[in-house]
């Protein structure tokens, strides 16, 4: 049989502790506290890897520690979760009832020309066929994605992940776009691959069209937003500079009662 050794961290398995020594970074979760009975464990073995702390910089350092005791968090009588009554019961079934029933995901691939046309491109659910259009309507840069959000059509959501490039990056296929007189009304699309009968295959992108047509000024001032959070950030961190730092992973064995332990040669 096969030994198995099964290891776990506190917390998360991947969970990496660092002391800062800078001011804090505002655009950074703060990092979650070592339990008490963690840290004061005795340490059985070390391992240093130098300049694996982070993209920092550092040393990235390894303990296998004595298992410790930890005791489960009591939450406070606030905070326990009530028995609904049937009236609660009732409104939840109605909120579940009206929520989409189904989700998909929608992922185009846009490109954006200097002349403010977007091609994007896209498959359908099934990813079996591909489509692509070229639109003069919407404005998909990467602050506007996160400013649409998912769209929702009927009892269905999409969930939008584009990927975005401009023309002139260097592996964008060089091809000349329409005019904008090719469009005869702002909200047009000029359909180049796949099937214009297919309204299951347009869904997603007629969604899209009319979520910027019914929201554009709340989807522009959201992405101004975060352009301008962005902005704030880099400059924020361009003069604020995090020093390289250790980062500390702690763990220790566990006796698994499935798999042997014991290692076998």
């Amino acid at each position: 049989m096969k030994s198995a050794l099964i290891l776990t961290c506190c917390f998360l398995p991947t969970l990496v502790w660092g002391q800062q020594t800078n001011l804090r970074n505002p655009w950074k979760a703060a990092p979650l506290e070592m339990p008490e009975a963690v840290a004061k464990a005795r340490v059985q073995a070390r391992t240093v890897l130098k300049g694996a702390g982070g993209p920092e910089g550092g040393n990235l350092i390894v303990e296998v520690i004595e298992p410790p005791v930890l005791v489960a968090p009591v939450l406070p009588a606030a905070q326990r979760v009530a028995l609904l009554n049937e009236e609660e019961l009732a409104a939840r079934a109605a909120r579940r009832a009206a929520e989409p029933n189904e989700f998909r995901l929608f992922s185009p691939s846009v490109v954006i020309y200097e002349n403010g046309i977007s091609l994007i491109k896209w498959w359908t659910a099934d990813r079996l066929t591909g489509y692509q259009e070229y639109s003069a309507f919407v404005n998909l840069d990467l602050s506007s994605i996160f400013a649409c959000g998912d769209l929702t059509v009927g009892r269905r959501r999409y969930c939008m992940m584009a990927m975005t490039h401009h023309a002139s990056d260097r592996f964008v296929a060089q091809v000349k776009p329409p005019s904008l007189t090719d469009f005869k009304e702002p909200t047009d699309i000029i359909l180049t691959k796949g099937d214009s009968t297919n309204q299951e295959a347009l869904e997603p992108l007629m969604a899209l069209l009319s979520k910027y047509d019914t929201e554009s000024g709340l989807i522009e001032s959201t992405a101004a937003a975060i352009k301008a959070e962005q902005e704030a950030r880099k400059t924020w961190e361009a003069a604020n500079p995090e020093p390289p730092t250790d980062s500390v992973i702690r763990f220790w064995p566990i006796q698994s009662s499935q798999y042997s332990t014991t290692p076998v040669k």
